[in-house]
């Protein structure tokens, strides 16, 4: 479940160890470009696609021939499903886009375009781009949704899985601009 990918990903950052174990869970579950779009589409829609254009649901669906692209059969119009979403217009596959907000996300001390520049190739401009449309993302997160409870931990332990699963989905949230 969704849910369950989160925390995954997410233990990385109090569990250093399971790095290398959580790129190999992260290559499994996004082997290609198609498997991030699927999920993408899953999250984002949950199967509940709208024509931006007309408003059409019941005629819209994803096209064939591009995992990008989706189109509406009421006003022949094609759309992309990524609208409103640091993903717009980007020409770096979903599979970079992925596992750079991964390796974002969990690292301890933040990271730099460089130093994701080092991970993903590509030109330095891509890594920089990437970088700054994750961390505005990260900047809208609205925190109504975190809880407002006092939660007490110690340094060697992790954060309450609770306030932890919703900030994480509040940062999901967050990523897709909407």
């Amino acid at each position: 479940s969704l849910v369950t990918n989160i925390l995954e990903f997410s233990m990385a950052f109090f569990y250093p160890k399971l790095r290398t174990l959580l790129y190999t869970i992260f290559l499994k579950k996004f082997p290609n470009d198609k498997a991030c779009a699927d999920h993408f589409f899953e999250v984002r829609y949950q199967n509940d696609l709208k024509c931006p254009h007309c408003g059409e649901t019941k005629r819209v669906a994803r096209r064939s021939d591009s995992i990008r692209k989706c189109a509406c059969y009421n006003c022949n119009n094609s759309f992309s499903m990524f609208k409103d979403t640091i993903f717009e217009k980007s020409s770096a596959s979903l599979h970079v886009w992925f596992f750079s907000i991964h390796f974002i996300l969990n690292a301890k001390k933040g990271v730099s375009a460089l130093q994701l520049h080092g991970e993903i190739g590509g030109f330095y401009k891509t890594a920089w781009r990437i970088c700054t449309k994750v961390r505005e993302a990260m900047g809208n997160i609205n925190h109504s949704y975190l809880m407002n409870e006092k939660i007490e931990f110690d340094g060697t332990s992790i954060l309450c899985r609770a306030y932890l699963l919703v900030y994480l989905m509040s940062l999901i949230n967050a990523l897709t601009l909407s």
